[in-house]
């Protein structure tokens, strides 16, 4: 409604818009301190039962934006701002989650949570038929690849899920990312490794041996995660990667591990 308003200054556009924005002020339900969109809300308020997601979230900041340059009331500009101001502080106050008591409706973290990440485990373990088939895929992964042989910590998660136990999972999580990354430093190198016949067949121009590309990837993802001066790429599940600038990237390299 408002890019057709833009267009053709149409006053019945123009009420359509307002309409609209008061149907997603209208889908604001919760407490003032403490607010959720919800999907939508009908004639007499009540909202759909279903919990929203992130593209509820993120189409009613862009309806928003979108209206509001168009917006001639200033009553109902007042309201937009006030809308925006009370979502937008609630979401910095939970760490860019959406939560009712103590459950998370929608999460915009970069970062995954401890909870987050037991739930997925015992999300992993509910279905036995698919804990089967991934046992499975896991020792037909193992008989292709040496993984015990590059990343001794494999076994300890394979015995893990075999268990099922859940918290010695959990304890391994964060080992188990650190061993994915030596799993992918030594496939980096093995890439690199252009004497090596057997791989790769000789050619006037080495240059175009096959998988530069995949190395040059597997390069950038470890320099954007470079290791601690004790070896270790992460410490926790807060993450974030250093961007190294390049000839057409403005960023600089920086990288944060807490």
């Amino acid at each position: 409604m408002a890019w057709k308003y833009a267009e053709t200054k149409s006053e019945i556009t123009y009420q359509n818009m307002e309409n609209a924005v008061q149907a997603l002020h209208s889908a604001i339900k919760g407490t003032p301190d403490k607010p959720v969109i919800t999907r939508f809300a009908d004639a007499d308020g009540t909202p759909f039962p279903a919990a929203p997601s992130k593209d509820v979230y993120t189409s009613f900041f862009f309806g928003y934006g979108a209206a509001y340059p168009y917006v001639k009331n200033e009553a109902l500009k007042r309201q937009m701002r006030t809308d925006v101001e009370r979502i937008a502080n609630r979401f910095l106050i939970d760490e860019l989650t959406v939560r009712v008591g103590d459950r998370t409706l929608v999460t915009l973290s970069p970062y995954l949570r401890p909870e987050e990440i037991r739930s997925g485990i015992h999300e992993l373990f509910r279905d036995k038929r698919d804990m089967k088939n991934f046992l499975r895929d896991i020792k037909i992964a193992q008989r292709l690849i040496l993984f015990g042989d590059l990343w001794h910590g494999f076994n300890e998660v394979l015995k893990a899920l075999k268990k099922q136990d859940e918290e010695r999972l959990f304890d391994l999580v964060l080992p188990s990312i650190n061993g994915m990354f030596t799993l992918l430093e030594r496939g980096r190198d093995i890439l690199t490794e252009k004497y090596r016949d057997d791989l790769f067949p000789r050619r006037r121009n080495d240059k175009n041996y096959p998988g530069k590309k995949l190395a040059g990837l597997i390069t950038q993802a470890l320099e954007r995660f470079p290791k601690s001066k004790d070896g270790v790429r992460f410490t926790s599940f807060r993450i974030s990667a250093s961007w190294r600038a390049t000839p057409s990237s403005p960023c600089t390299s920086s990288a944060r591990r807490k």
